[in-house]
């Protein structure tokens, strides 16, 4: 079971994790040509930080679940 503090740590962390990730993808698909090779890797790039940020979330979201039964 996770303490409040840091379960809010968790949260913060993962939070900031999945926007960083969603910002990575907004600047790759705005600000670069479509066809430019950054686009590209700023897109696949963003992926395993939304992932981390969701993992982070997700283990939030099961402890007060747990906690709760």
């Amino acid at each position: 079971m996770m303490s409040r503090s840091a379960r809010a740590a968790v949260l913060a962390i993962g939070a900031a994790f999945a926007v960083a990730g969603i910002a990575l993808v907004g600047v790759a698909w705005f600000a670069f040509a479509p066809d430019d090779p950054a686009a590209m890797t700023l897109t696949v790039g963003a992926f395993p930080v939304i992932g981390l940020g969701a993992v982070a979330l997700l283990a939030v979201v099961t402890s007060d679940r747990r906690r709760r039964n």
